[in-house]
């Protein structure tokens, strides 16, 4: 169909379910270091961003939360949106927050710990902000603002995000 643009009828979702083109993601920095999941899918390693895809219902900053103490047990403070990533021909939309740790004990949840197996390999990891140019974080964009926005030429974490804009899908 030429011109028509085919939008998912979300409304009769129940509150828990994903809005699976949306996804929210932590850029938490601690002591240094980064705050990834380490990956083994389908015979790759890779990294990516504590985060998560929307409920009906939610806001960005309530899936923030959500996501990160479900896949690391742990909560965080002050997300302050960094970025964001739009595919407009695939109808996806990531949004990146920079947040502070605040409390909790780092151990794996949720989904990703009723998951993980050989196969399908899940692992919190912290990484030196100087490591981070080393490994393989996707996707590439997360990577290329962190290197450039967190990290100047003495390696010491710099925090100047724009302000948080916020989305409540209806």
């Amino acid at each position: 169909m030429t011109g028509h643009i085919h939008m998912p009828d979300i409304t009769s979702q129940s509150a828990a379910e994903k809005i699976h083109n949306h996804r929210c993601a932590a850029i938490l920095v601690f002591e240094s270091r980064l705050l990834t999941m380490f990956r083994r899918k389908n015979g790759r390693d890779f990294f990516v961003l504590v985060g998560g895809h929307m409920h009906k219902g939610e806001t960005q900053e309530e899936t923030l939360r959500r996501e990160v103490m479900e896949e690391a047990s742990i909560t965080i403070r002050n997300p302050e949106l960094a970025f964001e990533i739009c595919d407009f021909r695939k109808n996806k939309h990531e949004h990146y927050y920079l947040c502070e740790y605040n409390s909790g004990t780092l151990r794996l949840g949720g989904e990703e710990s009723e998951r993980n197996c050989p196969e399908n390999f899940y692992q919190l990891q912290w990484i030196p902000l100087q490591e981070v140019a080393k490994i393989n974080l996707l996707p590439m964009a997360a990577k290329e603002w962190i290197l450039e926005t967190l990290i100047n030429p003495s390696n010491i974490p710099v925090h100047t995000p724009p302000p948080a804009r916020d989305f409540r899908p209806d």
